[in-house]
């Protein structure tokens, strides 16, 4: 059923984020970090360790940003978005 005009399907707002789990991350960043670096001279296969501080740095910094690609072979990948209200397809 579509919201009447000037109602908001959630009138709340978006919940404020609880901090805490993000703010506790972050205390670990720096050892997270050298975990990582450790792991690389000489490499090793430590699987648990490296997983334990991506998800420190996940929670306290948020994941990586990732582009978005097409094939190679089809060119670039377009996105349109469409207004369905617009009868000129807008």
């Amino acid at each position: 059923m579509p919201y009447k005009k000037g109602e908001s399907g959630n009138p709340g707002g978006r919940r404020k984020q609880d901090l805490s789990v993000r703010d506790a991350a972050r205390q670990h960043t720096t050892k997270a970090l050298e975990t990582l670096i450790a792991c690389l001279d000489p490499p090793t296969a430590d699987n648990t360790r490296v997983a334990a501080a991506n998800a420190l740095l996940d929670r306290g910094w948020g994941k990586a940003t990732q582009p978005i690609g097409g094939d190679e072979d089809l060119g670039p990948l377009i996105v349109r978005i469409i207004d369905p209200t617009r009868r000129d397809g807008g």
